[in-house]
């Protein structure tokens, strides 16, 4: 409650200008979190599981109506914001755009992992991407200008990060997810086509999903019978299959 009444106030007393794109801003961030959160199945689900999007969307609404109250206070009042508050409000527009970039920065490669399932190169096709989109930082720096340049700036360099990123370090990712998950018993990783290779393990290049198969699959032999569960893009962890049979580990 406590803080509510801060984000209330804070929303309530700063220029509208201002505070519409500090309220952008906050927006942009928590729906990147919210979407780039997966879904807990309701097996795994705990009592602090909804607590994070209920309070975002909570200190979201909240923000709103202390903003509109601002805005129609403003309007009622006839009075307009300081050309401090403008000069302070077009400072943060290039901010806004550096948010903006990284928040789609995020998204985007887990769009282009989803339309590159199964695609072959491994850690060649990963280094011709990120090369790709870090040559394109020279032209954007170069011909862009205002807000079109750091938005474009901030979204190549955090593609590139999360292409390499996706190459170099998921798979040891995935091998130590799998290994916290599997809590000493036996398991294994598999596609439908089989046991997966190092290359599988990176953003780009993992498996496609092929029928029942939800692309990279790990399977736990526990003395109740294998439990399965499929890679995340989104959540960069295991979820849990429930209701899904692959047998057990070849």
């Amino acid at each position: 409650m406590i803080v509510l009444i801060v984000v209330a106030s804070l929303f309530f007393l700063i220029p509208t200008a201002v505070g519409t794109r500090l309220w952008l801003a906050c927006a942009m961030l928590a729906m990147t979190f919210v979407v780039m959160t997966p879904v807990t199945p309701l097996s795994e689900e705990g009592v602090l599981d909804f607590v994070g999007p209920i309070l975002l969307f909570a200190l979201l609404g909240t923000a709103t109506l202390a903003l509109g109250a601002r805005w129609i206070l403003e309007l009622v009042l006839s009075f307009s914001a300081s050309e401090y508050a403008d000069r302070d409000a077009w400072s943060f527009d290039y901010v806004l755009a550096c948010i903006a970039g990284f928040c789609l920065g995020l998204g985007l490669p887990l769009a282009l992992a989803v339309m590159t399932r199964g695609a072959p190169g491994g850690l060649a096709l990963h280094m011709v991407v990120a090369g790709a989109a870090a040559l394109l930082i020279i032209p954007a720096w170069r011909t862009l200008s205002g807000l079109a340049r750091p938005f474009t700036l901030t979204l190549l360099a955090v593609f590139t990060f999360r292409i390499i990123s996706g190459a170099l370090m998921w798979p040891d990712m995935i091998d130590r997810d799998a290994l916290d998950r599997s809590a000493g018993a036996p398991f294994c990783l598999r596609s439908a086509e089989g046991p997966v290779t190092m290359a599988e393990k990176m953003l780009l290049t993992m498996p496609a999903s092929a029928g029942a198969w939800p692309g990279l699959v790990l399977t736990v032999m526990t003395p109740r019978g294998p439990e399965h569960a499929r890679w995340s893009l989104r959540g960069k962890r295991f979820v849990t299959l429930s209701f899904r049979d692959f047998g057990p580990c070849p």
